[in-house]
């Protein structure tokens, strides 16, 4: 079969938020594979690095800067970052100006090294109001270097933080040694740039509709942009409905489906504050100038009728993030959920870009199937609605699909337990028809037999049915579930026999162990259960041979 690569796979998860059990299932529905093993490994790869990047919350286990090493900085001759590229995200030439190991600075480091590398000029954006820094990498190539081995070096970014005037940008040595001086080349990471830039302004389009839906008092109370979602907390004193949340989802993604050019310019702040609807966060302390992000009308025209309440039907925000140049790069919006994060402070998680449309995807896989379940039936249906019922619980989908798949997911789970009900009433008729049929046929004070495919309900049944007719004989039963992988025993022995010495619970449990379980009970009602099915046979002739030793 046509196989898809471990780095598609890893690809569509890492940089479109595309889940692997979707891919696999959607592949094998094309007659395609997916090289499972493969991804896996790269995953593991993804999670070693993301550990190492995250093992504290100050990049990797590098210690920020406290205030003796900024000065420090200052009297080694080190300029404050320049940083006007990082919103552009292009790649420039830079020199490395300080190394920091979290304690002090070192003149190089080491392949291997975690470190935080001041640059005399970054493209990287730094954590700020909410958006995660960037990750990149630094390439240095010093092409007249005598030693073949030093020529190259490679600085793997792994997050980028702001220390006062200056940027740290957070990593490890990945190849070479990198110097203090040393000029190369800076990139960032732009697939998980513009997956940050979606969820930023699909950001501002959510505080937006939450105004147009929820009433002007509802103000922000904090946010998240991240690469794989955006999180935002909002003023609100109860849970938002299906209909409040739906009508939000419309309207972001109306926005996004009209194309509305995303627009930042700096203002005078005074200025700036003067625009109808402008949004800015309680309490923050803005620049002078500020940058105003707009989307659908540029700064230049709010200012020139700054008391205009056309620009009530805009977003327009105070912002220092990242953004998309048009609405229509997001894509898609999705909400994962909304709940409380503390009286009266709501959040909403949602995504946007990549990572919604594989949510809507996910989406439209789950509905299609719920579908086709109506042309089932009996373990097929069963099987089918467990797998369905995972992938809702485990895979992103939003907060409103779920809210629609899981009534028709229910339904037909209603059909699974009427189906499985019918089956244990007859597979009981037949079970207790086997056991008096046992009973006619056996004669003696020891009665063991085995009925495969009963439940344990259905084997005391059978108990039962072959006590009422040989009352005066010990009964040990065994069923073999092979699709379960179980052993179920149950034994009743009647009170004779136990003062000869054969007593249930040890009885069970010889027969327990011999099919790799374990049990017991009264010396004359007990119950086991086995983990090989395989070896019930053997269950059998042990629970034989322990009873011939008490009942001659």
């Amino acid at each position: 079969a046509a196989r898809i690569s471990a780095d598609d796979a890893f690809q569509l998860h890492d940089t479109f938020g595309f889940p692997v059990d979707l891919t696999t299932v959607m592949a094998a529905e094309r007659g395609l594979e997916v090289d499972v093993a493969g991804y896996e490994a790269l995953m593991e790869k993804a999670r070693q690095t993301s550990r190492h990047a995250a093992s504290d919350e100050n990049g990797g286990g590098v210690a920020m800067l406290p205030p003796d090493a900024i000065a420090s900085l200052r009297h080694m001759g080190v300029h404050p970052t320049i940083d006007g590229d990082k919103y552009s995200g292009h790649e420039v030439r830079t020199e490395v100006a300080a190394i920091w190991n979290g304690r002090n600075f070192d003149e190089h480091a080491d392949v291997g090294s975690r470190v935080a590398i001041i640059f005399h000029k970054t493209s990287c954006y730094s954590e700020s109001g909410g958006q995660v820094g960037d990750t990149g990498t630094f390439t240095v190539s010093r092409r007249h270097s005598d030693d073949e081995s030093s020529r190259e070096a490679r600085f793997e970014i792994e997050d980028t933080r702001a220390a006062g005037e200056f940027v740290l940008h957070f990593g490890h040595v990945a190849s070479g040694q990198v110097r203090r001086g040393d000029s190369g080349l800076l990139g960032l990471e732009r697939g998980r740039r513009q997956l940050v830039r979606s969820h930023h302004t699909a950001t501002h389009l959510l505080n937006h509709a939450l105004r147009d839906v929820l009433g002007d008092d509802v103000q922000q109370r904090g946010s998240l942009v991240a690469d794989d979602r955006l999180r935002f907390d909002f003023s609100f004193p109860r849970a938002m409905t299906a209909e409040q949340l739906g009508r939000v989802e419309t309207l972001v993604n109306d926005a996004i489906h009209a194309a509305l050019g995303v627009h930042a310019a700096l203002a005078p702040l005074d200025d700036a504050k003067r625009i109808h609807g402008v949004r800015a966060v309680f309490g923050e302390r803005y620049p002078d100038p500020v940058r105003v992000v707009s989307i659908g009308v540029t700064l230049e025209e709010m200012l020139r009728t700054p008391d205009s309440d056309r620009w009530r039907a805009h977003s327009v925000e105070f912002c220092g993030g990242t953004h998309l140049a048009g609405t229509q790069e997001a894509m898609r919006f999705v909400i994962l959920s909304e709940g409380a994060v503390s009286a009266g402070v709501r959040r909403i998680t949602a995504l946007a870009g990549a990572p919604a449309q594989a949510a809507s995807a996910t989406a439209s896989h789950l509905e299609q199937r719920l579908g086709a379940c109506a042309k089932l039936g009996g373990e097929a249906l069963a099987s089918e609605t467990d797998e369905i019922a995972e992938m809702l619980k485990d895979l992103p989908t939003g907060v409103l699909v779920k809210q629609k798949l899981e009534p028709l997911l229910a339904a037909q789970r209603d059909r699974v337990k009427l189906w499985r009900r019918e089956s244990e009433g007859a597979n009981l008729s037949q079970i207790v028809d086997r056991a008096r049929e046992i009973a006619g046929m056996s004669s003696g004070k020891v009665v063991v037999a085995r009925i495969d495919g009963a439940s344990k309900e259905s084997l005391l049944a059978a108990l039962d049915a072959i006590r009422s007719r040989r009352q005066d004989a010990a009964v040990l039963l065994v069923s073999a579930d092979q699709t379960a992988g179980k052993v179920v025993i149950v034994a009743n022995v009647p009170p004779a026999l136990v003062s000869a010495g054969l007593k249930a619970g040890d009885w069970v449990r010889v027969a327990a162990q011999a099919c790799g379980g374990s049990g017991g009970g009264r010396p004359d009602s007990a119950q086991a259960g086995g983990k090989d099915p395989e070896r019930a046979g053997e269950a059998l002739a042990a629970a034989q041979a322990h009873a011939a030793k008490f009942a001659h």
